[in-house]
């Protein structure tokens, strides 16, 4: 019985029956549980008023990111895509008051879909000097036939 998860059912009944007055080795022995195990779970329910302890603060989900610091992080993206985690993780603590370790922030980048891939691509798209290039670039090599354009089929193709 040494190191195996009881639930927390069975707590509650092994109390239960402590209270109605059942004698401590009937209840082990209905329950196969140790007697130690009964006074450590009437412990705990004494302190914390349920026969589980609840989790420490610093377990549990990443600290969440809000919107509005998200973006944020999208406009210090756009001006400097080439930043590091860290470096990003310095800016929210100074400008945000956000103490955020780096693989916290990298979780909780990724859980709102802003991978590396995608935050460059953010701020490709959003550079006016390219994109002003891009639009005069089509602008003076476009014809409007339709003669720029190449389609390949690759239905057919035969991988021989």
């Amino acid at each position: 019985m040494v190191n195996h998860c009881i639930s927390g059912d069975i707590k509650e009944v092994g109390l239960d029956l402590w209270e109605k007055g059942w004698d401590i080795l009937d209840i082990c022995k209905a329950l196969y549980i140790s007697w130690s195990s009964l006074y450590h779970w009437r412990r705990i329910f004494d302190k914390f008023g349920a026969v589980t302890r609840p989790p420490l603060p610093l377990r549990g989900r990443t600290c969440i990111i809000s919107c509005a610091v998200l973006e944020a992080i999208h406009i210090v993206y756009k001006s400097n895509p080439e930043i590091y985690l860290d470096e990003l993780q310095f800016w929210l603590a100074i400008h945000h008051d956000i103490a955020i370790s780096v693989p916290a922030l990298q979780q909780n980048l990724e859980d709102a879909g802003l991978t590396n891939k995608i935050l460059h691509k953010i701020a490709a798209e959003h550079d006016e000097v390219l994109c002003a290039e891009w639009r005069e670039n089509i602008t003076q090599n476009f014809s409007s036939t339709g003669d720029e354009f190449v389609f390949a089929d690759e239905i057919s193709k035969n991988n021989h």
